[in-house]
């Protein structure tokens, strides 16, 4: 039995006048009926060009795809245009809503157009709407209205579910609801995906990686990151920062603990070499050398670690701040349009600015003196402990 979707060694290859530019070139790979797809790649890689061939909304220059043994690529007008009403749901980047029809009337005129429809309702309800269907898009968040979106594309029980650019913009809810649909339908599409999100990328069945129109990796999250060096590359830029956290962390706790220690024993050297010293008729140099020496190598392990302290913890502030903004960016696209119409832009983008900027510098003076003062706390406290319990106890309580 052969894959579901097929496209073998198909090229686009878009022309002005004597300039070709090729948008696909000699892609080729199988999808399973039922999988999801996540494709992934650099701006202008071919990504949008892939999905438009795949959904019959733009021709292939030459190749060949295949849908459920159907040669696509040679359909006649009306063959598209049945293709994709009835085997397609397209969920484009910009949602299209009806302004002035609700969220179920929005997806039941899709419903109207196919002959094998889910119910209206049914839909929303698996998307998380059960609640919103009888609100119009305006009073709809954008998040909702994405789902609305989705519910449109998956009423007419497609068998291949495509959602382009758009998909970038899902957040945990949205995605979390488009997985839950997926499993109630009685029918699960195959979907094909354009995405950003970790979660999307570990739980495909299948990732396309492309890079300037070639198809240079096809398989999943675990495999590409061992064997193709394009989407390391791709996953490192957009979530290495983000899962780069804990380590940081980490090794921040550890330069602290080294700092802290190095601080609490030099003045215990520093005390044996003065009481080596003081009293003695003849001061014994073999002694109070390698202490004077300890202590010299402790205070500069402890510059060392202050300063590797200060580097971590400009790298965590600055993939913080970073993450916070790309946040802050996605959830001005999914303010609902009432809010912005009641407020002024440049105030809703001041007060973002002004917030970030704030915890941005609460950061950027705090956290290595943060870490540093609760293992110095925690060190001393230790230490106290080691010489006497009681005393100690007497010093906290």
């Amino acid at each position: 039995m052969g894959a579901f979707v097929e496209f073998e060694n198909v090229s686009k290859i878009y022309k002005t006048g004597d300039v070709e530019v090729h948008a696909l070139t000699d892609a080729s790979f199988e999808i399973q009926k039922g999988e999801f797809c996540v494709i992934v790649g650099e701006s202008g890689a071919g990504k949008t060009t892939l999905l438009n061939i795949l959904g019959g909304m733009d021709t292939l220059s030459k190749g060949t795809v295949r849908m459920d043994g159907r040669d696509i690529s040679h359909f006649n007008r009306t063959q598209l245009e049945n293709y994709r009403r009835y085997d397609i749901g397209f969920v484009f980047q910009f949602y299209n809503l009806i302004p002035n029809l609700t969220a179920l009337e929005n997806v039941e005129i899709a419903a109207q157009l196919c002959t094998d429809a889910i119910p209206a309702e049914d839909v929303l309800r698996a998307v998380g709407l059960h609640d919103r269907m009888q609100n119009f898009p305006a009073q709809l968040s954008g998040g909702e209205q994405q789902r609305v979106s989705i519910a449109r594309a998956l009423v007419g029980n497609p068998e291949i579910l495509i959602l382009d650019d758009s998909a970038s913009a899902l957040d945990y809810v949205t995605e979390k609801a488009l997985r839950g649909a997926l499993s109630a339908l009685p029918n699960k599409p195959t979907v094909f995906i354009v995405s950003q999100r970790t979660s999307s990328l570990r739980h495909a069945d299948k990732i396309l990686v492309l890079d300037n129109g070639a198809l240079v990796g096809c398989g999943t999250h675990d495999v590409l990151l061992e064997n193709c060096s394009v989407y390391r590359e791709i996953y490192d830029s957009q979530f290495g920062g983000k899962e780069a956290y804990l380590p940081t962390i980490v090794l921040l706790l550890a330069l602290a603990v080294v700092s802290v220690l190095c601080s609490l024993y030099i003045p215990v050297l520093v005390g044996d070499a003065i009481d080596a010293i003081i009293g003695k008729e003849q001061v014994n140099f073999a002694v109070i050398l390698p202490k004077l020496f300890t202590c010299a190598v402790l205070i500069g392990c402890a510059a060392l670690a202050q300063w590797l302290m200060n580097v971590c913890g400009n790298k965590v502030t600055y993939n913080t701040i970073r993450d916070m903004r790309e946040a802050a960016f996605k959830k001005i696209h999914r303010l609902p349009f009432s809010y912005l119409d009641a407020h002024e832009t440049g105030d809703i983008v001041s007060r973002i600015i002004a917030d970030v900027d704030q915890f941005a510098d609460g950061l950027l003076m705090g956290f290595s003196q943060l870490f540093t003062g609760v293992v110095t706390i925690i060190g001393t406290i230790g230490f106290m402990l080691s010489v006497n319990v009681w005393t100690t106890l007497v010093v906290v309580l």
